[in-house]
């Protein structure tokens, strides 16, 4: 199977060396036969990703959002014909639905970096040139040729990495949505997405804002508090200069 990509220039997760690699790595082991990656010229990086996100934020500033999978919905229903489509990969509760390899201390044995990844527009990798880059500047440009592979005697298997469990959120962090967030969270979502942390953490490790709560202080939230969510309405959030402001009573969906 051949595959086309078409990318802006962000090179924290398009244009870098690791990138680079995984797709090499991919025609290596015949689970392609040719990857062309193309990004745009800087200036000129507006597509139709852009497109689909901007119709996702105009929902999102339409419902309210209090776990994870009202987002998933914000996405799913901010196309009227399935354009966009979410793909959780992960639950609050720390279960994975798509796990995360450590494909960086797995390529590093094997490949080399490219010098100057950044100029580049075209990249292009094909069966016949296993572990190979063919480079351009731009479409017209010159194609050239970079190996990729420090020992061609030595590549990688075509087995995955180790597999990097997430940390989940600390202490410290759990306590913050536990008292600052909880009560903007609809009530059915509370015990989701902001519960009561299962250890605290130490009251030095604490910000100033922030106590460790005795059990005799904590609130009960066993049961939902009526009088104070029947008027929490979807937030609806107008753009401003350099910040959002949200109203949380108001017109919603």
């Amino acid at each position: 199977m051949d595959v086309e990509l078409h990318c802006d220039n962000c090179s924290g997760q398009n244009k870098n060396n690791y990138f680079l690699w995984y797709l090499a790595w991919r025609v290596m082991n015949n689970l392609h036969r040719s990857i062309t990656m193309n990004f745009l010229i800087t200036g000129h990086t507006k597509f139709a990703p852009d497109w689909c996100f901007g119709l996702i934020k105009q929902k999102y500033r339409l419902t309210m959002v209090s776990c994870l999978d009202d987002i998933a919905n914000v996405v799913r229903n901010s196309t009227t014909v399935g354009i966009n489509i979410a793909q959780k990969v992960g639950n609050e509760d720390g279960s994975v639905v798509v796990n995360i390899y450590d494909w960086q201390a797995f390529f590093n044995p094997f490949f080399r970096k490219m010098p100057g990844i950044k100029k580049y527009h075209h990249f292009r990798f094909d069966s016949n040139h296993p572990g190979m880059v063919f480079r351009k500047l731009y479409a017209d440009s010159e194609e050239e040729i970079f190996n990729l592979i420090i020992d061609s005697s030595v590549v990688p298997h075509n087995e995955k990495p180790d597999i990097i469990p997430p940390p989940g959120l600390s202490a410290e962090r759990q306590l913050y949505l536990y008292q600052k967030i909880r009560e903007f969270c609809r009530v059915e979502t509370r015990d989701i997405s902001c519960p009561l942390p299962q250890a605290l953490p130490p009251p030095q490790d604490l910000p100033e804002s922030m106590t460790a709560p005795n059990n005799s202080d904590l609130p009960d939230h066993s049961t939902p508090d009526s009088d104070s969510d029947a008027e929490f309405a979807p937030p609806l959030a107008k753009r401003g200069r350099g910040r959002f402001h949200v109203r949380v009573r108001g017109r919603g969906h």
